[in-house]
């Protein structure tokens, strides 16, 4: 499940109502404690990317295939954007993508989250990958 949070203070000025990913415990506008919102039926609807870079280089630690395709997602009602990696197909701006879910022997990390293009069969996912329900 992807989840993100919510301002509910109706005297904030700027963030009430809003609704951000990822996930922050407090708003950035009020710094009231903001509600939990499960966004996966949204991302699985509406995710487009935004922006994307693809790389050659994977950082310190190497754990990426590469080239590591980066992309910026934007979710509808959503007012912040989630950079996360693409694992199957070829990124543009303005695709359409849906998240994707490392399974097997998790990690609890930001790399058990990934995005495909949608429309991707549930064959051509990753090895311990599986859609969000």
């Amino acid at each position: 499940r992807l989840i993100g949070t919510r301002c509910d203070n109706a005297e904030c000025e700027d963030g009430y109502e809003s609704i951000f990913m990822p996930f922050r415990i407090y708003c950035p506008d009020c710094l009231q404690r903001t509600t939990s919102v499960d966004l996966t039926e949204v991302a699985n609807r509406t995710s487009v990317v935004h922006s994307f870079m693809i790389t050659e280089r994977t950082g310190a630690f190497n754990t990426l295939e590469k080239p590591i395709k980066f992309i910026n997602v934007e979710f509808e009602g959503v007012c912040t954007i989630l950079m996360g990696s693409l694992l199957r197909g070829e990124p543009a701006i303005g695709d359409r993508v849906v998240p994707i879910f490392a399974t097997e022997q998790p990690t609890y990390t930001i790399l058990e989250l990934a995005w495909v293009l949608e429309g991707t069969a549930p064959g051509d996912l990753p090895k311990g990958f599986s859609f969000g329900k």
